[in-house]
């Protein structure tokens, strides 16, 4: 039974915090209070391209710098 319950912790701490989504969330908000999936997150494009992977990480390195 414990190991049931630290499933049930992972899981709502991962679970995507949109109303009614169950799908795993990896994507944090801008302020960094909710965790989202794909599906729900705005920045993250329905179909991920490589351009859009490197425009990212370019931003994320510019706001890091300042």
């Amino acid at each position: 039974m414990p190991l049931f319950g630290v499933f049930a912790v992972v899981w709502r701490r991962l679970k995507c915090h949109a109303p009614g989504c169950h799908r795993i969330g990896l994507h944090r908000t801008a302020d960094g209070l909710y965790v989202l999936c794909r599906k729900h997150h705005p920045d993250v494009p329905n179909n991920l391209t490589l351009e859009h992977i490197q425009k990212s990480h370019v931003n994320a390195k510019a706001k890091k710098d300042k």
